[in-house]
């Protein structure tokens, strides 16, 4: 059922929640219709009187909707914002390297750049090639005021992926902030090299 939505290749990084609807049909419709063969059943060999199996399903139909809102009622209130829903992410997946890595940028949205520190070096444990994990780290370092580890973080993912504009134009901030000027210069030029036409480099070069 999803195959049509998916292409003929397989997609890693489908995780929507809402993608379930549809697999889900099925075995809905296959619960349904066993409950109303178990019913008619019951009731063909006297288990349950018609009416009283008739007042059963009704009751099973209402307690399924109770629940069943009350669980929705309680996920979407993890929905309530970008942080929540990443908190509650990593109760179910806290050995998840993207998870700690989005919790991160979610604190950082919130300006607790040191709680962001402590899940980007998560993020880091379990993967030590997480390019962003260092970029982020780096960023978040820099706006503790911890230039130095900030500057060997952004290195550091520049070894890794020295083609990523963002990082080069980040990294030269953080170099302007730790007094580095003519290094900067360097990385707004090479950022302004991949993308030659985003005026946040040319603002920031030509200042």
């Amino acid at each position: 059922t999803l195959a049509p939505s998916s292409s003929i290749l397989p997609i890693p990084d489908l995780a929507f929640e809402h993608r379930m609807y549809l697999p889900l049909a099925p075995l809905v419709a296959a619960v349904v219709l066993a409950g109303y063969a178990a019913g008619r059943a019951s009731i063909g060999r006297g288990v349950f009187r018609r009416r009283a199996a008739s007042w059963l399903g009704s009751g099973l139909v209402i307690a399924a909707v109770i629940v069943l809102g009350a669980v929705t009622y309680r996920r979407n209130n993890d929905y309530r914002s970008e942080l929540a829903i990443w908190q509650a992410t990593l109760t179910q997946a806290p050995h998840n390297p993207r998870v700690h890595l989005s919790l991160g940028v979610a604190l950082t949205h919130q300006g607790r750049d040191a709680d962001a520190v402590a899940h980007f070096r998560q993020a880091l444990k379990l993967d030590s090639r997480n390019v962003t994990a260092y970029h982020n780290l780096g960023s978040a370092l820099a706006a503790l005021g911890n230039t130095t580890e900030a500057v060997e973080q952004f290195e550091q993912a520049l070894k890794l992926d020295a083609k990523d504009p963002e990082i080069h134009y980040n990294f030269a901030d953080v170099l302007i902030q730790a007094g580095r000027l003519d290094e900067a210069i360097t990385h707004y030029r090479r950022a302004l090299e991949i993308t030659p036409n985003d005026s946040r480099i040319c603002n920031n070069l030509g200042d």
